[in-house]
């Protein structure tokens, strides 16, 4: 198995570049303010799986490996998404970052970042409840 505690600080890590490149952004549509709230949470969320983890990993067996397994999944999925997203928006030849991210969320790079970001989410709400209510 990878190690999950590189996988969730690379992600930290990519997630940290989104929230960056979407927080720029003042009087966003929509779409745009939901990715920030969305890279946000992850923001936040990510650390506290990772410390999570890296307790269990000192402390006592990992209470459900399919579970971490279905977290690392996720987590390289938006990994792989948000590095796309971040690619095609540094290629787009507009020098309006506004111009760059309001085309490239509506292209094939940000649909499946959203999706991927929607996923997360739910997985690491599911890792969290789950964890809290078996302690």
């Amino acid at each position: 198995m990878a190690d999950p505690l590189s996988i969730l600080t690379t992600a930290i890590h990519v997630s940290h570049r989104i929230y960056d490149v979407l927080k720029t952004m003042s009087d966003a549509p929509e779409e745009i303010r939901t990715l920030q709230f969305q890279a946000s949470m992850i923001d936040s969320f990510l650390p506290n799986v990772r410390e999570m983890i890296e307790h269990d990993q000192r402390h006592s067996p990992l209470s459900d490996p399919q579970q971490l397994q279905i977290l690392l999944s996720q987590t390289r999925g938006f990994q792989d998404a948000a590095e796309s997203f971040l690619n095609t928006v540094a290629k787009k030849t507009s020098s309006d970052l506004y111009t760059r991210l309001k085309y490239t969320i509506r292209a094939a790079d940000g649909k499946e970042l959203k999706e991927r970001f929607q996923s997360l989410l739910i997985t690491l709400i599911a890792v969290t409840t789950s964890r809290y209510a078996n302690a």
